[in-house]
């Protein structure tokens, strides 16, 4: 017979920081045509991150032997380039059949100091190893892609495009053992899109790829919770994502009501997932020079084979002319297959999510909107350890809306409520009331504008999830600011071209002139 043993442990996690970040990202582009038939796109970018912080973290455990006070000052500085270079043939003006070769690479360099100190005895401070570290990377990614786009039969356009995509990652650590290593592999992606007056339909297959980053790489112990230790692992391959979309939309009788399909699925290789072990003994970890405690446990990341997921959606749309209405109902079901490991064991959830949404847009008069929107869904998992979670979720918000009162002035309001029930362990139930309202006034010849905003009217604003995972169920409760106001000013010093022409009453998109057009 099997027992089941609940292990519980008390800890107070108190942090206290004092940081100074500094963030810039500029960018750059600039398109040119050559001849009729032949254009180019250079763009580049460049984001600078450097931080400089200092944490204070109190553990306070029921055993005495693992309290620290730890004081812990950092350093970081990253930059990353990117760069990217297309040039465009149009090889029929007609139709706008075009090929096109693309270039792109991405540039990343960094550093961290990182160094900690256990104050419990002020006099004798003592260096905390799993806390101090220092490295620096330096990451190159290049791409190269060749795309073609025609019309294989009337009306109906196709994108195939082929490349190949190289990463190679370094990393520069003096405790430990400098890492570099280099991921190759294809990219691919094939669309189709069917346009009619009635009808329309698209269907698209892509093939992704992930490299792992370097807080999966590095075997450094996370000790920021003593009792769920987190760690990398320099040996994890790179991952492999096939997404599948189909759309198709179909105009019914002459009242434009309409109605749509959604299917969207994936299949993932060697993803990287949690890997937990337990121990229920004090035991010393060679690999990571680390001591995890009695009832702790380790989680790292491996790769497993088996991530898919199938999502479906039904959505009926029709307009109620006599109130300048539009109204769209939606039926949705998600199934999701989650493969994870416990110990050497692998394990896997399996998440069913079905859901009904109602949507109603309201344009009452020229300069007055009102929206109204609900959603229903509910969250059933399971997994191979007949662990389960389910979770019922009711949404329902309202947005009114006034774009101009006395010429300058205009109001927008938002209520949103969100109604939670746990059927699991907790059985916990939360209702949440937001309501935000903003004022403000156009000056300046209408490119100026001033305003007022109240977030959180009620005073009520905090949300609940459920996560259901192989080996526990994460429950996360989250506040907020509560209550608070802002002073706003905003300034348009000019027109920004874009390549969108034209305009809608209805909120669909714009035409978009594609190159070709422009040459």
């Amino acid at each position: 017979m099997k027992k089941n043993n609940l292990q519980t442990s008390k800890s107070l996690m108190h942090y206290d920081n004092l940081n100074k970040n500094f963030h810039v990202k500029e960018d750059v582009s600039y398109v040119n045509s050559i001849t009729d038939r032949i254009g180019y796109t250079l763009e580049s970018s460049v984001d600078i991150n450097k931080g400089k912080n200092h944490s204070l973290r109190i553990d306070t455990l029921e055993s005495s032997t693992t309290q620290t006070y730890l004081t812990i000052p950092s350093k970081l500085r990253n930059t990353e380039w990117n760069g990217n270079a297309q040039l465009i043939y149009i090889l029929n003006p007609e139709n706008d059949t075009q090929i096109s070769f693309d270039y792109s690479v991405k540039y990343e360099n960094g550093w961290k100091h990182q160094f900690a100190w256990n104050m419990l005895s002020p006099t004798n401070p003592q260096t905390d190893e799993a806390n101090t570290y220092s490295y620096k990377i330096n990451n190159l990614t290049q791409k190269q892609e060749v795309s073609f786009h025609f019309f294989p039969f009337q009306k109906t356009s196709c994108d195939i495009s082929a490349g190949l995509k190289e990463t190679t990652l370094k990393r520069k650590e003096k405790e430990m053992d400098n890492y570099r290593k280099t991921f190759i592999s294809p990219t691919v992606a094939i669309s189709f899109v069917h346009t009619d007056i009635t009808k329309s339909w698209s269907a698209a297959y892509r093939l992704h790829n992930f490299a792992p980053n370097i807080v999966q790489l590095r075997p450094q112990i996370d000790n920021s919770n003593p009792y769920m230790l987190r760690s990398g692992n320099p040996n994890l391959k790179q991952s492999y994502l096939h997404s599948f979309l189909f759309n198709c939309n179909r105009m019914l009788g002459k009242h434009n009501h309409t109605i749509g399909v959604i299917i969207n699925a994936s299949i993932r290789q060697h993803s990287p997932v949690a890997k937990t072990t337990y121990y229920n003994a004090e035991t010393y970890l060679p690999g990571l020079q680390y001591t995890a405690p009695a009832h702790s446990s380790l989680i790292s990341f491996e790769n497993v084979e088996g991530y898919w997921d199938i999502k479906g959606k039904l959505i009926w749309q029709a307009p109620i002319r006599s109130i300048k209405s539009k109204y769209a109902l939606s039926t949705g079901f998600n199934n999701e297959h989650n493969p994870y490991y416990i110990g050497e064991n692998k394990t896997t959830t399996r998440t069913y999510d079905p859901s009904l949404e109602h949507f109603l847009l309201c344009n009452l008069t020229k300069r007055l909107k009102i929206t109204i929107s609900a959603n229903t869904h509910y969250v059933h998992s399971i997994n191979t350890e007949n662990y389960t979670s389910k979770t019922f979720y009711q949404t329902a918000g309202a947005t009114f809306d006034i774009s101009q009162i006395c010429k300058y002035f205009y109001l927008s309001s938002h209520y949103n409520f969100i109604f939670s029930r746990d059927y699991g362990i907790n059985k916990e139930i939360n209702r949440n009331h937001t309501l935000n309202l903003n004022i403000g006034c156009k000056v300046l010849n209408r490119k100026g504008d001033i305003s007022i905003a109240a977030y959180d009217l009620l005073n009520s604003h905090r949300t609940f999830n459920s996560q259901m995972y192989s080996n526990y169920i994460q429950n996360t409760w989250t506040n907020y600011y509560g209550r608070f106001f802002t002073i706003n000013f905003a300034y348009r010093f000019g027109k920004v071209k874009s390549n969108y022409e034209g305009t809608t009453n209805d909120g669909s998109i714009r035409e978009y002139r594609p190159m070709s057009d422009k040459m």
